[in-house]
């Protein structure tokens, strides 16, 4: 009896121990599991058994997915043709009108520099404070935070913009693009002038130099100028 005893006892230890580690590899499995599906990651690495450089690039190019941004176009024909005629009137109409019509202040800044165009998403009011060295050089910076104020108003205060809202807006709008079209020109015509100097002063330089040119080669050479002038004086005693 008393070694059936230590037999089930060995037994029974052995069976709580393979209990036990079945019970742990579950448990594992299970936090694993929940683990990869709160992360959103696929369960294997996207390209995992792909050449190194390969992985780098597929990498790079799906970190640069988050950087995507668009910002549509909100408004379409047939709302913007009611806005006009005023048989819709509702501020959610003038919002996106608003919002639409930033694109031609784009517009005129990607016509000076297309590297200085808007980022989607960009803070309005920091872009054109650092627009303030380029083609907004010498505007109010009074008139870019008004013009951000009433932005901000359009896109995220629940507080309602109307006609008279959406008309001041369109007012500030209209100045930043009038000066920008304004600077545009006038680097135009700063630069028409200075290319007109230089092709003048070129062509000084250029007559200067054949000038100093012949002479030396007059210095240099006196017998074939004499020469010359003589050959000349027997073809017009020959003509006479």
């Amino acid at each position: 009896m008393r070694e059936i005893s230590y037999v089930s006892i060995v037994l029974f230890i052995a069976c709580g121990a393979l209990v036990s580690l079945i019970l742990f590899l579950f448990v594992k499995r299970q936090i694993t599991r929940f683990t990869i599906r709160a992360s959103r990651i696929p369960h294997s690495a996207i390209g995992a058994d792909a050449p190194f450089a390969l992985k780098q690039e597929i990498e790079s190019r799906l970190r640069r997915v988050a950087d995507i941004k668009v910002e549509p176009k909100l408004l379409c024909q047939k709302y913007t043709e009611a806005l006009k005629t005023g048989e819709k009137d509702t501020h959610f109409l003038y919002r996106m009108k608003a919002m639409d019509s930033l694109t031609s202040l784009d517009q005129e800044i990607r016509y000076y520099d297309r590297t200085l165009v808007r980022k989607p998403g960009q803070n309005l009011r920091y872009y054109l404070t650092t627009l303030q060295s380029g083609p907004l050089k010498g505007i109010k910076t009074d008139l870019i935070h008004d013009f951000a104020d009433v932005y901000e108003h359009a896109r995220h205060d629940p507080a309602e913009f109307g006609k008279r809202e959406f008309e001041h807006y369109m007012e500030l709008l209209e100045d930043l693009i009038n000066h920008v079209s304004t600077y545009i020109q006038s680097r135009r015509n700063s630069l028409a002038s200075s290319k007109s100097a230089t092709s003048q002063t070129a062509l000084i330089a250029s007559r200067n130099f054949s000038h100093q040119s012949s002479v030396k080669y007059r210095s240099n050479h006196p017998e074939e100028v004499n020469f010359g002038s003589k050959q000349r004086l027997t073809l017009d005693d020959e003509e006479i």
